[in-house]
């Protein structure tokens, strides 16, 4: 062999280690990119069927209240009110990287919007427009909205508390005209475009997305509001769980020192929780009348939904369930209304 031809074939050689060499990291990156991949989707599995577990869980906790109150001395579930982790034992998980978290709450302690439908005389509840106005107040919605910084858009049009109101019952209303409510406000469905009236069907499936097509509601406002309205249709208010935005709406003679001592009596360290059989007297005593009587025939000691919050930490990812739900009582598990997971 020539060295010409020594040379070609040291060449080839190189070539052929280099090229070798190309496909084994290359494979080697592939093979671990599908390894990171297949992890990542066993995780997903595995922290679905956690977080349902932990709904489970949930479920349980209620079926087992048995009180026509809340008493946080004998409702478990009140002891997840304001979020705890869950023994990885009670869900038979072995793996020390999960961490599993639990929030349950009355969903019965916000106002219900559904209560702003119209009823068979065409007009939604006297009681609950007021009442869901004076929260709008309590929240500042009469406040001119901030504008966007560096924002070039024009400023919409500022609606107070109660055209708000009146534009959520033009959203649940089965018409196309404006909602007229009798010394209130009036809403604004009939001044919108042809095809661009409201759905009209009698109901909210997210508050989150859904109120945002009404007008007047910005982004602040929703966020504002969430944690203090609900879609869910109910008639009164769980005064052992509402907190003072929601206390102070239901009465216009009811103010933060009333919505204050409400708070302090319900604790059991102030006397409370309210019950069933003493929550007229209890309400009379602590707000007198003639705030009393109408706050307790808005009231009750207990709710029958429940807002679940599950969280799994598997690692370093993190994934989201929330799910409503309904107690129906004798015995048996609470009925899940919905449930999403993220």
């Amino acid at each position: 062999m020539t060295p010409q031809q020594r040379g070609v074939a040291l060449i080839m050689v190189i070539l052929m280690i280099a090229i070798s060499s190309a496909i084994l990291v290359a494979l080697t990156d592939s093979t671990y990119v599908a390894m990171r991949l297949n992890s990542a989707a066993e995780q997903r599995v595995k922290a679905e069927y956690i977080l349902k577990s932990a709904i489970n869980v949930a479920q349980t906790l209620i079926k087992n209240d048995n009180n026509d109150f809340d008493n946080p001395d004998t409702d478990l579930w009140l002891k997840f009110s304001d979020g705890m982790e869950i023994p990885g034992d009670l869900l038979g998980l072995q793996e020390a990287n999960v961490r599993v978290s639990l929030l349950i709450s009355s969903e019965g302690r916000k106002i219900p919007l559904m209560q702003l439908k119209s009823n068979s005389s065409t007009q939604a509840p006297t009681k609950w427009v007021e009442i869901t106005a004076r929260l709008f107040e309590n929240l500042g919605f009469d406040q001119p909205s901030q504008p966007t910084q560096g924002s070039n858009k024009a400023p919409s049009k500022e609606f107070s508390s109660k055209e708000l109101v009146a534009n959520i019952i033009d959203y649940l209303d089965t018409d196309e005209d404006s909602a007229n409510v009798p010394n209130f406000a009036q809403g604004m469905e009939g001044d919108l475009p042809k095809g661009q009236e409201f759905r009209n069907d009698n109901r909210i499936d997210s508050l989150a997305s859904e109120l945002s097509a009404i007008p007047g509601f910005t982004s602040d406002k929703i966020q504002r509001l969430l944690p203090f309205v609900s879609a869910r249709s109910f008639s009164k208010i769980n005064i052992n769980a509402a907190p003072p935005e929601v206390i102070k709406a239901l009465d216009e003679d009811l103010d933060d020192a009333a919505a204050d001592s409400i708070i302090q009596f319900r604790n059991p360290a102030g006397g409370g929780p309210f019950t069933a059989n003493d929550l007229s007297a209890k309400l009379i005593d602590i707000v007198g009348a003639p705030a009393g009587p109408r706050l307790a025939s808005l009231v009750q000691a207990e709710g029958n939904f429940f807002e679940i919050i599950a969280k799994v930490e598997y690692g370093t990812a993190t994934f989201l369930a929330s799910a409503t739900l309904k107690k129906t009582g004798n015995g048996r598990m609470p009925k899940i209304l919905s449930l999403q997971i993220y």
